[in-house]
């Protein structure tokens, strides 16, 4: 009986150590910034979300997006009245659906004159 009593005891003891664990401190939490966005905040399968930085020197005024099958630039994504300084940071989200559907379609027909 005072075997399983003291068995009893030590479990107690060493469980009690274990719960209690160390008492490590938390790390503090960061703030998170909040960021101006370009473009619609969006999601899907083909929403890229871009954090940008404005290392020019200067602020912008206007941000388009061109890619490879476009001709001319897009639209001025920024707002009218909008800057975006310089050092700042913004989160760019841009839907490539189109883009691809374009980029497919050229390789078609690409592949469609080669045959």
């Amino acid at each position: 009986m005072k075997k399983i009593l003291k068995l009893l005891l030590l479990s107690f003891t060493c469980f009690s150590f274990i719960l209690s664990g160390c008492s490590a401190q938390e790390a503090p939490k960061e703030e998170k910034e909040e960021m101006k966005t370009i473009g619609e905040e969006i999601q899907g399968e083909n929403v890229y979300k871009v954090i940008l930085t404005n290392s020019t020197g200067k602020s912008i005024k206007g941000f388009a997006i061109k890619t490879g099958t476009m001709d001319d630039f897009g639209e001025n994504v920024l707002g009218e009245d909008d800057e975006f300084s310089n050092k700042e940071k913004r989160t760019l989200y841009y839907d490539a659906t189109t883009a691809i559907e374009e980029n497919e379609e050229a390789q078609r027909l690409t592949s469609n004159l080669l045959t």
